[in-house]
């Protein structure tokens, strides 16, 4: 259908509606007639527009996005939050989501344009996708790490967003794995501040490789740490605005986005027994910072990681500090000002290093430049992978920046593709209303 022909269409029927308008007697009908004259007027424009503009969607066919032209330009209306696909076919695996059973576990995969099920008794667990065979080593409860004993290396890294490539080649340049991408840091300490989840597409891929990585550290006498940020609390919560297209679409089809990480799944239950700070010797790790409103509280870190658990398990408790601007999660302070607050000073860093009885504070969260220290040396933002080919490394307790030679990139789906909306077709229509659904 030509824009011509619809709109000659469109101005017939309101012709229609308009002379129903004048010929219905009360003001009631009157109303009524034109609520709907309004109306249609409003689906008219809407899909006159929709007709000149273009779908967007990923390499394995999942919608993404509606370029819609305004004018000389073009808005980019959001169609992923639909999460629907038109004969999807996925590049790669996606998942797994593996869920404990009473009677073994049940793991569902998406491989190539379908969801694959396989149910075991088993711990280790072997899954295939077009040839490609992957195994999980399943545990029971948490890994238990040997006390730290202020000597061994510390290496640090934040905001991976999914990116397990750029993980393995980081962690490969500074010893931590080796060329068969295993524990080789000894008694060495691995901490990840926070947000491995979104943007990313193959985020699960991620969280499977740190949680083997996570065991073989254990086994070596070193340890990784993974502390929560706010992406991962947006998991919990179903807040998906920054997750990636394809990624949602496919775990979507596994189980509903919001359950795929519920407790009853082994990533689920892992995760849950992570914390949002960490003491390691005189160092503090958290993924935001902490706010004044936070120290005001007093807290231990081992009481407010306590406070974050029952949390996330429904507990019914004031959460404004766990997850909001001032948690640790999200504060920026350490950065730059916000509009709820100030950029932190140096009293608010001597006062939160007296408490937690630290030298050094370290935090993820807000992209920087460069990999550098503030607040007289004592403060470290390490969200910088993505301009620099540095890493924050604690030596004998003493910060160290070592080179990694490696600089990690945002992810782009450089093979999406368009086509012209088809106003007749539904799946097109259910693709530009996900976003009210």
């Amino acid at each position: 259908m030509t824009q011509e022909i619809f709109v000659l269409i469109m101005f017939e029927l309101i012709q229609v509606m308009l002379k129903g308008f004048f010929v219905v007697g009360t003001v009631v009908k009157r109303a009524i007639t034109l609520f709907f004259v309004l109306f249609i007027l409003g689906v008219a424009g809407i899909t006159y527009l929709l007709s000149g503009s273009k779908v967007i969607k990923t390499t394995g066919q999942v919608f993404q996005g509606i370029k819609i032209p305004i004018g000389d330009a073009a808005i980019r209306w959001r169609a992923d939050l639909s999460k629907i696909a038109e004969n999807p076919l996925l590049e790669r695996m996606q998942g797994p989501v593996i869920i404990q059973s009473t009677d073994g576990y049940i793991s569902r995969w998406f491989c190539d344009d379908k969801v694959k099920e396989q149910r075991s008794i088993s711990k280790e667990i072997v899954l295939e996708c077009g040839g490609d065979q992957r195994t999980y080593s399943l545990r029971d409860g948490e890994v238990e790490f040997v006390p730290y004993d202020e000597v061994s290396p510390i290496a640090v890294v934040s905001d991976l967003e999914g990116d397990l490539d750029f993980f393995k080649n980081w962690a490969r340049n500074l010893g931590i794995i080796d060329a068969d991408e295993k524990w080789t840091y000894g008694s060495g300490q691995l901490v990840i501040v926070g947000d491995v989840f979104d943007r990313g597409r193959y985020v699960y891929d991620l969280l499977w490789f740190i949680y083997h990585l996570e065991e073989q550290a254990a086994n070596s006498g070193g340890a990784v740490h993974f502390l929560l940020g706010n992406h991962e609390q947006y998991a919990f919560t179903y807040r998906i605005k920054s997750v990636e297209a394809e990624h949602l679409w496919a775990i979507e089809q596994l189980r509903p986005y919001d359950q795929a990480l519920a407790e009853d799944t082994v990533l689920g239950a892992w995760l849950r027994s992570k914390d949002v700070m960490l003491k390691l010797g005189s160092v503090l790790f958290t993924h935001g910072g902490i706010s004044p409103q936070l120290l005001k509280q007093g807290l231990s870190t081992s009481e407010f990681n306590g406070a974050h658990r029952a949390y996330l398990t429904g507990a019914k408790i004031d959460n404004s500090l766990l997850v909001g601007p001032h948690s640790p999660t999200q504060y920026r302070g350490y950065a730059y000002a916000m509009d709820q607050y100030p950029e932190a000073d140096q009293q608010l860093v001597n006062a939160t290093m007296e408490h937690f009885d630290v030298s050094y504070i370290v935090v993820g969260h807000s992209h920087q430049e460069e990999l550098a220290s503030k607040f007289q040396g004592k403060v470290y933002l390490v969200d910088s992978t993505l301009y620099v080919p540095k890493a924050l490394v604690f030596e004998s307790g003493k910060p160290v920046i070592r080179n990694t030679g490696v600089v990690r990139k945002s992810f782009i789906d450089k093979d999406t593709k368009e086509e012209p909306f088809d106003v007749l077709n539904t799946v097109h229509w259910m693709a530009f209303l996900g976003i009210f659904l």
